[in-house]
């Protein structure tokens, strides 16, 4: 019964982050706040742009983790869990740019979805690779 109940949170959580990045992001053209973020974005020196790059990395990796971490629940060898997880991403970035397609003030661009995935490996690297292997061994080396 636990380990049904560990599958639908983590199932849960992803789902619901990229649930989260969808509502987001058609709240400020439902709202009528596109003029307004275009008027910041010239305040801000135009660094709107790079922002929304950033934030894409930011944004899918951490849904790459999220990810990562459920397809791990299914399967246990790291390329294919990496790949299956890069994958899915790709096409979570491609069916969030298919409805900024269709939106006013919006366009889909195929380099989000690459900086989608770009962002989701990152940050699975440095989770597997920084975090796990080496932090949580190191400390855990020290407890013994």
């Amino acid at each position: 019964m636990k380990t049904d109940r560990n599958f639908w949170i983590s199932l849960a959580l992803p789902l619901g982050w990229y649930l989260l990045l969808l509502v987001l992001n058609n709240y400020s053209i439902s709202s009528g706040k596109t003029t307004q973020i275009a008027l910041d974005s010239v305040q801000m020196g135009g660094y709107n742009t790079e922002i929304r790059k950033f934030a894409h990395v930011l944004y899918y990796g951490f849904e790459g983790i999220l990810v990562y971490l459920f397809i791990q629940k299914l399967a246990k060898p790291f390329y294919k869990v990496l790949i299956c997880s890069l994958l899915t991403i790709g096409l979570l970035g491609f069916i969030d740019e298919t409805i900024q397609y269709f939106l006013p003030d919006r366009h889909a661009r195929g380099t989000d979805i690459l900086l989608d995935v770009l962002g989701a490996l990152l940050f699975i690297t440095f989770y597997e690779f920084i975090f796990i292997k080496y932090f949580l061994h190191k400390v855990l080396s020290k407890t013994k």
